[in-house]
């Protein structure tokens, strides 16, 4: 696993980089495409209520990923928003993650009129050279759908691209792997790098566990509680919300 440990800390180690502008890409399409920010908002009022205040207001020493966003912050490679917060409960969009992923790995990204609902807005460029170049392929109907948030496994699917992950039976095509994520997921938790946090194959990934995942292979963290493959797609996960419940049952194409 030393390639993809030295992979994945390249292309992590840059992409958390850009994160430095508006904290996390700020709220992605909520402040640069109009959508609701409801629920971002909401987030930050439930984090930090107690405990003592870390690198940042709204993340106390209690959090789980309290370290890794410390660790994160020291290296100077997140600075948070304005008003002092980093929003580690809040989810990360399509668009938004894109965005970290291609603006800082593509010198000069392009690309328009990819999907039925990626035009000409300020994500597009970042969504078509992926597409190009074979990192998205999109839903059957034509779209990508930017404006929801990315799962682990969507996740995934992106930060491991193109890489064979070695199981029982040797080294083996990803095009044999079924599910579809097993080799992006595999590759993930050999590296002990999916938080407990991460529940099922559908959780949504927030701030805080794309810190807490990016430390774990930066700094080679491996004494953490983490998710194997086989845990991670336990039939009889925990699930606390019917949110989660609805994610559990409906996981979304790629």
């Amino acid at each position: 696993m030393y390639i993809l440990r030295r992979f994945l800390s390249g292309v992590l180690a840059i992409a958390v980089t850009s994160m430095v502008f508006v904290g996390f890409v700020g709220t992605g399409l909520a402040q640069q495409n109009g959508l609701n920010d409801a629920s971002s908002k909401q987030s930050a009022q439930n984090t930090g209520d107690a405990g003592t205040k870390t690198a940042f207001s709204d993340v106390v020493s209690q959090h789980p990923n309290e370290a890794a966003i410390a660790y994160l912050k020291d290296k100077g490679l997140v600075k948070g928003y304005d008003d002092g917060t980093f929003l580690p409960d809040t989810t990360i969009n399509r668009a938004e993650f894109m965005k970290i992923i291609i603006g800082a790995a593509v010198a000069d990204p392009k690309g328009s009129g990819c999907f039925k609902d990626v035009k000409n807005e300020w994500f597009a460029k970042y969504i078509c050279e992926a597409k190009t170049r074979g990192l998205v392929s999109g839903y059957p109907d034509g779209t990508f759908k930017p404006e929801l948030n990315i799962s682990i496994v969507e996740a995934s699917k992106i930060i491991v691209p193109a890489i064979s992950v070695k199981g029982d039976g040797g080294l083996i095509p990803m095009n044999e792997w079924k599910p579809w994520y097993k080799p992006f997921v595999s590759a993930m938790a050999e590296e002990k790098a999916i938080p407990v946090s991460i529940d099922y194959p559908e959780k949504k990934i927030t701030r805080g566990e794309m810190s807490e995942m990016v430390w774990r292979i930066k700094a080679q963290v491996s004494d953490r509680g983490y998710k194997t493959y086989a845990s991670l797609t336990d039939p009889l996960p925990n699930i606390s919300s019917c949110v989660e419940l609805k994610e559990k049952i409906g996981l979304q194409n790629y």
